[in-house]
């Protein structure tokens, strides 16, 4: 996958969803990011997977890491990139009219939502 981002540029989606604790209302958000990465030699990117970075990544890198030495430029968020669009949290907080002192969850596109369990309420006899 390395060799096929080399020198070239291409788009990050993340799609972030905030759940409110109390009543269930949502909304969610796609951001796109732009990633522009240099021409790199077969040395390099043999250097970057033998660090173990790129295992665990959606895209084969971690821009917040050492993959930063393989990057040209963003367009967009950095946060995106990374994971968590954190500029589209605050739309998304007044779209399900979330307040500050509401608990939220952020989902990221894949993740399982949770939602709320009931209370339990032990029985008497």
């Amino acid at each position: 996958m390395l060799r096929r981002l080399a020198g070239v540029r291409h788009e990050v989606l993340t799609a972030c969803r905030l759940v409110r604790s109390d009543d269930g209302r949502a909304a969610a958000a796609v951001a796109v990011a732009g990633v522009r990465f240099n021409a790199w030699d077969e040395t390099l990117a043999r250097w970057y997977v033998a660090t173990g970075e790129p295992m665990d990544k959606a895209g084969a890198y971690g821009i917040q890491g050492r993959g930063a030495l393989l990057c040209a430029g963003i367009e967009g968020s950095w946060s995106n990139v990374v994971g968590l669009p954190l500029e589209s949290l605050p739309a998304c907080s007044a779209r399900s009219a979330t307040t500050s002192s509401c608990a939220w969850k952020a989902k990221r596109a894949g993740d399982t939502l949770a939602r709320p369990k009931e209370p339990h309420h032990a029985q008497t006899s």
